[in-house]
């Protein structure tokens, strides 16, 4: 009887394997060179800024991760991989004129002099706890900057003293917070960084913000949703339903949970059902229970429409870079007004092929920064170092 080790059967397969995995390695490199290697497109109208990110800014190829090298991938995977940054925080509670409190999480830097002040906006439900927020501000630290992260009330680890919550759509908090910030260093400019929520807030602030009380000199945000009709119904197809969509509503009612007591004292003044809350499954659902109540809106439509940023992109006159993945589950392709932005000089999208939701991760090993990372580092180098370009 033969033996198999030597069956003409078995010798013809693993040859075969042989020769197929390296084939299937060349085939996979190519496409990888070709196709997902690439340097982000710039959409921006002609103007300052855009002669600023041709000459200063490097917009360097962008090498994604190649074994993830999906939008799917990118987004859950990032958070998984990435160490945090060698940082520490020093908290300070600024008191909001409702009787709210906003906690400010400095990093800690022994300098004497800075050159510019960083205020980071963190994501949903997200804080100074998030490594994305912790890599913003450790490259802020590098340049010189002083940085801070503003976490939105009741996120990073703090607690509500009113029954308010972050809203896209209303931007008092961020107002009162660089009003205070100008006080402490009123003669340092001001580069503030959004991710996500974080990032509609500043979009938001800019597209009504007052000139005559102007606080920030440059934005930066990054995975933004720009249309949040369209980033709900990407959001409610099944797989993000599942993977992202019940993660963040569960999130969103642990959040108010965290909270009950102070909602529970106060459940007689309150324009929702507090017992309703639990029942939550979905972003959409929270919104629809408590957050267009909250903030006086009649339906859910009426506050994502007065929340996407999309619809304001005329009225932006601060100069505001962004970086945004077509992969992104939050805010597909269809979603991003790439000829509204081209129209206002004041905006720039760097616009990657890939990258997910605050993914963007690149090389092998995927444990530091990532290619959003890079580039706000480049970006703000570049601010440091020629701001006089983009000015009169």
């Amino acid at each position: 009887m033969q033996l198999p080790l030597f069956d003409k059967t078995f010798l013809t397969g693993l040859l075969n394997w042989r020769i197929s995995l390296p084939a299937l390695f060349c085939i996979y490199s190519s496409y990888y060179w070709m196709y997902t290697v690439h340097r982000p497109k710039l959409i921006c109208g002609q103007g300052k800024l855009r002669r600023f990110i041709e000459k200063r800014l490097k917009t360097d190829y962008y090498y994604p991760t190649c074994w993830a090298p999906g939008g799917h991938l990118q987004t859950i995977l990032r958070a998984v991989f990435q160490i945090l940054p060698p940082i520490h925080y020093t908290r300070e509670i600024l008191p909001t004129p409702d009787g709210g409190e906003i906690a400010l999480d400095w990093i800690d830097d022994d300098r004497d002099t800075y050159r510019g002040l960083v205020v980071i906006l963190p994501g949903l439900t997200g804080g100074s706890q998030s490594s994305y927020s912790q890599y913003l501000g450790y490259q802020a630290k590098l340049f010189g900057c002083r940085a801070v992260i503003y976490n939105n009330r009741g996120c990073g680890n703090s607690l509500l003293k009113t029954p308010k919550f972050a809203c896209a759509a209303h931007t008092d908090d961020l107002h009162i917070v660089l009003q205070f910030m100008k006080k402490k260093y009123p003669d340092l400019p001001f580069i503030v960084a959004g991710v996500s929520l974080g990032g509609i807030i500043l979009s938001n602030y800019l597209a009504n913000e007052d000139i005559k009380e102007k606080y920030v000199d440059i934005g930066f945000a990054a995975s933004i949703a720009w249309d949040f009709h369209k980033s709900q119904a990407s959001l409610e197809t099944p797989f993000n339903r599942i993977t992202y969509n019940r993660y963040l509503g569960k999130n969103l009612v642990k959040l108010a949970e965290n909270n009950y007591e102070m909602f529970h004292k106060n459940r007689d003044q309150l324009p929702f059902n507090l017992d309703d809350v639990p029942n939550c499954t979905t972003i959409a659902e929270f919104d629809a229970c408590v957050t267009v109540p909250l903030f006086g809106y009649k339906h859910i439509s009426d506050y994502y429409s007065d929340a996407s940023f999309a619809f304001k992109t005329h009225r932006v006159k601060t100069p505001i870079v962004f970086i945004n993945a077509p992969n992104d589950p939050f805010s597909p392709e269809n979603a991003i007004p790439v000829d509204d932005i081209a129209k206002n000089s004041n905006l720039a999208l760097i616009l990657t092929k890939t990258g997910g939701h605050i993914g963007f991760m690149e090389g092998l090993f995927p444990v530091g920064s990532t290619y959003m990372d890079r580039l706000f580092g480049q970006f703000l180098e570049a601010y440091l170092d020629h701001s006089s370009d983009l000015k009169d």
